[in-house]
């Protein structure tokens, strides 16, 4: 398993709408999580967590720009 981290304040800011864990499936970015993390490990998976590059945090920075621009 192959994860990004965008980091706890995201997750914060969209009260939870928004994760702090995602990678990438096919062509698409999916939402990951602690538990997943650990069942993946429990059935012996490698999983690789590294901090989200610039990219990837302008893409999360836009979903949460998104979702407060909808809370108004």
């Amino acid at each position: 398993m192959e994860l990004f981290y965008v980091g706890q304040d995201i997750y914060e800011k969209s009260h939870s709408m928004l994760g702090v864990l995602y990678g990438y499936a096919g062509s698409g970015i999916f939402r990951s999580d602690w538990g997943k993390v650990q069942m993946a490990l429990m059935n012996g998976q490698e999983v690789h967590i590294r901090p989200a590059n610039k990219v990837e945090m302008a893409w999360i920075n836009q979903k949460l720009s998104e979702y407060l621009d909808k809370k108004r």
